[in-house]
């Protein structure tokens, strides 16, 4: 018969029911919290408590690709602002990062390596306005 005990989460102290079971899942009904309870064989029933989001935490491995989605976004925005202080610089960073967002957009943060993406090519759109508006401005003044 399996008996059903009263615990506590983890996260924001709210009672849970939950039934004798070694290894189920329980999510805290107040906070979303996910605990897992592992085994009968505690002696204290609330040591057998764990909140799933700290061990995700812990053994989550590093998703290297999604540097590159925030590197591309950062690229982006710096590009874009050093357009009116360096603008022979800022199409081949623009053009880094939009390569880095295309590297990025097949991580976990693929939407803001699309947002570097973006940014990028509105950096590199700008300047080719400007470049196109100065020989222009050169044509039309003679020089």
């Amino acid at each position: 018969m399996q008996q059903v005990s009263t615990l506590h989460c983890p996260s924001c102290g709210a009672p849970l029911n939950v039934q004798d079971h070694p290894s189920q899942m329980v999510t805290c009904p107040y906070c979303g919290t996910p605990i897992q309870l592992e085994t009968e064989k505690a002696q204290n029933l609330e040591t057998l408590v764990h909140p799933v989001l700290e061990q995700q935490v812990v053994n989550r491995p590093s998703d290297p690709k999604a540097r590159w989605a925030a590197a591309s976004l950062l690229i982006g925005v710096i590009g874009i602002i050093s357009t009116f202080f360096f603008p022979i610089f800022c199409v081949p960073l623009n053009m880094i990062g939009l390569a880095a967002g295309i590297i990025g957009k097949s991580s976990s943060k693929s939407a803001l390596a699309i947002k570097g993406i973006v940014v990028n090519t509105i950096g590199i759109l700008i300047n080719v306005i400007f470049g196109v508006l100065a020989v222009l401005g050169v044509l039309v003044s003679g020089t």
